[in-house]
């Protein structure tokens, strides 16, 4: 299972760069690839099944 945990900022500012099908799509590549990307300092995320919490 996946959790996506969204800030204020991010909430506010997605519809600016992506709509929702683009979005989901987004999230799909997320799930597909958890290792790709950059990690930020303090955040962690924890392995979890193909379902969207």
């Amino acid at each position: 299972m996946f959790t996506f945990i969204e800030s204020k900022i991010f909430e506010r500012e997605l519809p600016n760069y992506l709509d929702d099908d683009e979005y989901a799509q987004l999230q799909m590549f997320m799930m597909d690839h958890p290792d790709a990307g950059d990690v930020f300092a303090g955040a962690y995320y924890q392995s979890c099944q193909r379902e969207v919490c």
